[in-house]
């Protein structure tokens, strides 16, 4: 796995390659599928030249960086906007005592509650979508805040920054509206693709494809709403669907076009309820990428092919042709020879049979859905689950290819948690331990908080939680008793905490 850079290619992989036992080349890298999305909205966001877009944020001064954000649109206007107010005492409370301010337009009951506004960070769109989010939550505050700077136009309260420049007319509020309803199923799209296990297929390398292919068909459907008659949409948002589009349409190259093996494609493939019929059906349009599809997922049958016969040239030492009186005989007795080749359990049947093992694996999928149970029905969509228990048997070298493909993950979120959560193991008290030390504590942690191992102090924090929850409902007991009658040393709260702790 490996980041979107380009030089990814030659100073991480040949750096790597240093070592004697690695031999990669550009094809073994990854993207992450995240950080795609993130670009993509990025573009959808601020048009063509994000790059430089940032760069020259880099070098600009404040005022300078006001103008370049004011040139692409509302989002920029927006961050001007709440940039400009909390980065200032006193606008930032008169902000807060407009939201007090009742007035009859008002749709909400008047409430001494505020909310504050939320700045974007600029790594990821993620931060500005919530930001635009919020500004439509405040929206009448916005709007009585300008007015106010309106009516005191002669008490600026600084020279720097005058947010009336960055005023949004009705028009760019509905352009606003708009752009955070589109952007909220790229949200969702991230967040599955995250590797966090509340959302199905725990972000394998298999999502990214369907996930890419569903934002395709919200940009596309979208973008032909505007050829219609309808003129509701505002030229902001018409052109950010483009930029976002054109976006996208050059990673779908990058993925799976331009790759010699497309890693995406034979992890797509390796689902049980898509296989092969999923890119026929989605792609039909595309006979190219369809076929770019076959030939990875082939090429790689091929691969593991070549392994297996490798195994049984050296379980099967035998020779070629077995002639009767050895090969000195007679020419009728050579006659009689037998190719070894041709029995059944030889190399060469072996390969004749597990050559078909990936049509049939495919083929397959027809009477999979159609006689099926519900209960293998919904096996099918646990792809790790059904290669356990059912493909395992029936497609055994397509199973290899299964376990070393559906175990990618379709971003590198994962592995950046992973620094994140050792940064608490390996702190200035604590730099000399080793790399061995440092995995143990690592995979011993992973293992705890996900459950694949028991621990006495997770079964304790739990029976003391459900305790709690039953002294909660029925509001009796000191607390420090369990419901078995044993009692635990301190009170509960302590004990959870100890738990924590110790994780």
């Amino acid at each position: 796995m490996g980041d979107n850079a380009t030089n990814n290619d030659s100073e991480l992989i040949n750096g790597l390659n240093n070592h004697e036992s690695i031999c990669l080349t550009s094809n073994n890298r990854i993207r992450c599928a995240g950080h795609i999305i993130n670009l993509v909205v990025k573009a959808t966001l601020y048009g063509k030249g994000v790059s430089r877009f940032e760069a020259a944020l880099a070098a600009a001064s404040p005022g300078e960086q006001y103008e370049l954000f004011r040139s692409h649109g509302v989002v920029g206007k927006l961050h001007n906007f709440v940039n400009a107010v909390c980065a200032s005492h006193k606008r930032r409370e008169l902000f807060l005592s407009l939201q007090k301010d009742p007035r009859d337009d008002d749709d909400a009951l008047y409430t001494y509650n505020t909310l504050q506004l939320r700045q974007d960070g600029g790594v990821r769109w993620h931060s500005v979508y919530y930001m635009l989010l919020r500004c439509l939550e405040l929206r009448n505050a916005i709007t009585r805040f300008t007015t106010r700077l309106q009516q005191q136009a002669s008490q600026r309260l600084d020279d720097e920054y005058n947010p009336l420049t960055d005023e949004l007319t009705s028009e760019e509020w509905e352009g606003v509206q708009q752009l955070v309803d589109f952007l909220q199923a790229a949200v969702e799209m991230t967040k599955r693709l995250e590797g966090n296990n509340s959302v199905s297929g725990y972000g394998s390398l298999w999502q990214t494809l369907p996930s890419l292919q569903a934002l395709w068909r919200l940009y596309n459907d979208t973008r032909r709403g505007f050829d219609s008659r309808d003129s509701s949409n505002s030229e902001y948002f018409v052109a950010a669907i483009k930029h976002g589009f054109e976006k996208l349409n050059s990673y779908f190259a990058k993925l799976i076009i331009e790759p010699e093996i497309s890693y995406y494609v034979v992890a797509t493939a390796l689902h049980p309820a898509l296989r092969l019929a999923w890119f026929q059906t989605h792609w039909k349009q595309y006979a190219e990428w369809v076929r770019r599809a076959k030939d990875s997922t082939s090429r790689v049958f091929k691969l593991y092919m070549a392994e297996e016969v490798d195994d049984d040239d050296s379980a099967l030492p035998l020779p070629r042709r077995k002639v009767p009186g050895g090969d000195n005989s007679d020419l009728y007795s050579q006659t009689m020879a037998v190719d070894l080749m041709y029995l059944t359990g030889s190399k060469s049947h072996k390969r004749q049979k597990r050559a078909t093992q990936l049509e049939e694996y495919f083929d397959d999928l027809r009477d999979d859905l159609t006689n099926a149970s519900e209960q293998q029905l919904s096996l099918l969509h646990d792809p790790w689950r059904w290669w356990l228990e059912i493909g395992r048997k029936k497609y055994p070298v397509v199973f290899k290819i299964a376990t070393d493909y559906l175990s990618i993950p379709a971003t590198s979120c994962e592995c950046e948690r992973c620094f994140s959560t050792a940064k608490r193991t390996i702190t200035n008290d604590r730099n000399s331990l080793s790399a061995a030390t440092i995995e143990a504590l690592q995979l011993q942690k992973n293992w705890l908080r996900h459950g694949v191992v028991d621990s006495e102090v997770l079964k304790l924090q739990h029976h003391v939680q459900r305790w709690d929850n039953k002294q909660g409902n029925s509001g009796k007991g000191s607390g420090s008793e369990v419901a078995d009658g044993s009692e635990v040393a301190g009170n509960s709260s302590n004990t959870s905490f100890l738990g924590d702790d110790i994780l």
